[in-house]
């Protein structure tokens, strides 16, 4: 099933509201506020929000499988992606205005074989990795903005899992690819 399936066409109708949701979701956990939209609004999907200040990565957190409605975890993910992404500082009240955000809405993730899975589209497609207790997910757009094949972006998923690039070779390894739609701010 697509994203576009989940959404039932509304895709573009929900636009708005998602970026609402994100915005006030960054607002409020800065602020100290916490004011949810209902947890089951929307169709239930994937979502990721990454933040920016000024073409800077400041926060991507996301939920690949949730049991929540789409509003409701863009607006948990955005408060996490601002306040929690341990690979960065909070970001502060005064930089409010110069930050700006994307929402990546996520398909259901598919088992695939990296040997023999031959349908990769950079910029269409994540993958999330793991292997043991170690896990790693990038976003379709990361193969795009470095021009990665599938073979290289199997090995920076590894590697964000804190696993050797080669890792997805091992049978024991869990591949999932799924697609993904952007939502922008800016």
């Amino acid at each position: 099933m697509t994203i576009e399936e989940i959404l039932d066409g509304r895709d573009t109708q929900y636009d708005h509201k998602i970026l609402e949701m994100a915005r006030t979701g960054i607002w409020d956990r800065v602020t100290g506020k916490f004011n949810p939209p209902n947890r089951e609004e929307g169709p239930v999907i994937g979502v990721f929000v990454t933040i920016n200040e000024e073409s800077r990565l400041r926060g991507c957190i996301g939920f690949p499988v949730t049991d929540n409605g789409i509003f409701y975890q863009t607006y948990i993910s955005a408060g996490y992606a601002a306040l929690e992404d341990p690979r960065f500082d909070p970001v502060r009240s005064s930089e409010l205005d110069r930050i700006s955000f994307e929402v990546t809405l996520l398909g259901p993730p598919l088992q695939v074989n990296p040997v023999e899975w031959k349908d990769f589209k950079r910029g269409l497609h994540g993958v999330k990795i793991s292997l043991g207790w170690r896990s790693g997910l990038l976003l379709p757009q990361v193969a795009e903005e470095y021009d990665l094949n599938w073979k290289d972006f199997l090995e920076e998923v590894c590697i964000k899992a804190g696993l050797p690039g080669d890792s997805y070779l091992k049978p024991e390894a869990k591949v999932s690819v799924f697609s993904g739609r952007i939502i922008r701010d800016h």
